[in-house]
This record gives structure tokens, sequence and C-alpha cells, in this order.
């Protein structure tokens, strides 16, 4: 029909991660408090270092929390304003909030 349609809210890909972060992403999508794209940056966030903890104890290879060095994966926020990186201390709070 020579249009453009948005066919999906969210997506996820990975080795051994994907299907739970898939899972994890359509829950959050269905029954959390808003939906995905309405959430603010914060809650964004939450969702996303959680669902990365979740892939990384379905793979090894998958780069999660180290909750035990507590390391954190680097996570930029991209916006109208430009790029923006999320401090090391703001995650850890947000993670454990």
């Amino acid at each position: 029909m020579g249009a453009h349609f948005e066919a999906t809210d969210f997506a996820a890909s990975g080795s051994g991660g994907g299907p739970s972060v898939r899972s994890i992403l359509y829950y959050e999508n269905a029954w959390g408090r808003a939906p995905l794209r309405e959430l603010d940056e914060k809650s964004a966030i939450k969702i996303a270092l959680r669902a990365l903890d979740t892939a990384a104890e379905a793979d090894t290879a998958t780069g999660g929390v180290d909750r035990f060095g507590k390391i954190f994966p680097i996570v930029k926020i991209l916006g109208l304003s430009g790029i923006t990186s999320i401090a090391h201390d703001e995650l850890a709070a947000l993670f454990h909030g």
C-alpha cells in the first residue's frame, strides 16, 4: 500500500536472553503501571536493568549487572537534546530501589 506502519512496541534479541527479555517487556507493556512508551526515564531504566540481569542469568555471554562487584552496564539516553550518560550511582539506586 506504500505506507509504513509501526508493527511493535518493543524488540529484544540475543542468544540466550532474548526470549526472557521479550517476556519481561511483554508483561510490563501489557500489565505494568503504564505501557512502555509512556514510562518516565527512571522507570524505563529500572526495567532495562532488571531485564539485562534476567538475560545474564540465562546466558553467560550477556553482560548484565554484577551484584557482588557492584558493576552496572553503561546506560545512555538518546533524547531531543542529545545523548546523556546515566551515572553509576544512579544506576545502583534504580536497580536496588
